[in-house]
């Protein structure tokens, strides 16, 4: 899966600072989507995670949630 140069810079620090289980990281339009499993929480759930600008000139991560992820494993 190929990222952009910006993209990378997003999953360079998503991989240094998120906390919890990190699933999968693929390409979205504006930044990247991750599937993770929050270190307080028992759910997997799906977010876009961008780069924003700061009042100090630096960048952040911004998580924006999208939705809890469904087990993909069946009981039957």
């Amino acid at each position: 899966m190929e990222f952009t140069t910006h993209q990378q810079a997003i999953v360079d620090r998503i991989r240094a600072d998120a906390r919890g289980t990190i699933y999968r990281i693929e390409p979205a339009t504006t930044g990247v989507f991750v599937e993770k499993q929050p270190q307080d929480s028992g759910r997997r759930a799906l977010f876009e995670v961008t780069l924003e600008p700061t009042v100090d000139g630096s960048k952040a991560l911004h998580w924006e949630f999208i939705g809890p992820v469904e087990d993909a494993r069946s009981d039957g």
